[in-house]
């Protein structure tokens, strides 16, 4: 008997991702449940797959109280347009849940859902939820949240529940060798993964290529995701420039293979980069995005170096090419690497998080009501 549900997302990669994951492990333990995803700007949203699930885009606004009188009507209007729409499509769709991963983008499905009266669960990724999630925490069926921090901010039951990575992202899935490999890559140097997610890469790139002045060439190399075109032909240039071995592009779409290749990674600290880094027990030089919401990377970074204890943190603020490459150095010579990766392997195998996926398959199947 086919089951519904409605995954809203929208927003950065850090909702989509883990909303596709969600989506393709129901499609892969229980086939018999169809996902429909509906949220604001999934048409244009560069992250969704839309050739993939089935979806429906309605009306959405910020709630703020910036700007001036015109521009908050517009907003207001835009919630109260996507409340309607979907409350008008939950009725005719009448799924069994509404499963929302925050961001202003999934406001009007929740908002409907309550008034429809439809069960709905929600997941936070961060350390410190968004607004959205608060909201709406108190009457959920339960917040599933990534990091323990998130628990003091909610209201209603709340579940540790592992943020939801997508299919391919096993380690193991390719072996490092041969991931260097497809990227022509050294098989055996230590290799740094660099990217700066949806939440801006510039700063990073500019500091790494002034770091290569200080690196010693034979002992590192790299797998560099620049984040535009312009920013890659600049990068590959300069890593000629010093030979230093590296494989750079602006974009990737196999972040699992990235993953595999890497010892070590410099990024951002949003919640699904984490996540991945932690299936793939690769350490982390975390430079948290100073402009996220209520500083909550900052907060992520902290759970990953002083829980974990599986990497470094550095504020933007604090980011300059002599204490990178001093570090890059370090890491290149086995000083704290190795340390790290074992207690993200430790942090792994005692992790007693809930699968997201069984959960709702369970409360589905009448198992959790």
């Amino acid at each position: 008997m086919e089951k519904r549900i409605v995954i809203t997302t929208g927003g950065t990669g850090g909702h989509i991702y883990p909303a596709i994951a969600l989506a393709e492990k129901l499609q892969a333990f229980c086939p018999q449940i169809r996902s429909y995803f509906v949220g604001g700007k999934l048409a244009t949203n560069p992250y969704f797959l839309k050739d993939s699930f089935p979806f429906k885009e309605v009306p959405c606004g910020m709630w703020s109280r910036k700007g001036g009188i015109c521009s908050i009507l517009r907003e207001m209007r835009g919630i109260y347009g996507g409340i309607k729409e979907s409350y008008q499509f939950l009725k005719q769709y009448q799924p069994q849940l509404v499963v929302g991963f925050g961001s202003y983008y999934t406001f009007p499905v929740l908002c409907a859902a309550r008034l429809a009266g439809i069960p709905y669960v929600l997941h936070e990724a961060n350390a410190i939820p968004g607004k959205v999630i608060k909201l709406f925490s108190g009457k959920a069926l339960f917040t599933g949240i990534h990091f323990s921090a998130a628990r003091q901010y909610l209201k209603g039951k709340i579940l540790e529940i592992a943020l939801p990575i997508r299919k391919d992202f096993i380690k193991h899935h390719l072996s490092q060798q041969e991931a260097r490999a497809l990227a022509g890559l050294h098989p055996h140097k230590k290799t740094c993964l660099i990217f700066g997610g949806s939440q801006g890469a510039s700063i990073l790139n500019d500091t790494v290529l002034n770091t290569l002045e200080i690196l010693n060439k034979n002992d590192i190399q790299f797998w560099h995701i620049t984040g535009n075109l312009e920013a890659a032909e600049k990068a590959q240039q300069a890593y000629k420039q010093k030979q230093i071995q590296a494989y750079v592009t602006s974009f990737e779409t196999r972040m699992d293979v990235a993953w595999s290749a890497a010892d070590f990674a410099l990024t951002r600290a949003g919640a699904g980069t984490i996540a991945e880094a932690m299936s793939y027990e690769v350490p982390l030089i975390l430079i948290p995005f100073p402009q996220a919401a209520d500083q909550h990377q900052d907060k992520n970074a902290d759970f990953v170096v002083e829980v974990i204890k599986g990497g470094a943190k550095i504020q933007q603020l604090d980011l300059n090419y002599v204490k990178l490459g001093t570090l890059f150095n370090t890491l290149t010579q086995n000083g704290g690497l190795q340390t790290w990766k074992e207690n993200l392997r430790c942090y792994r195998q005692f992790d007693r998080s809930k699968e997201l996926h069984h959960v709702i398959i369970d409360y589905l199947e009448g198992k959790e009501r």
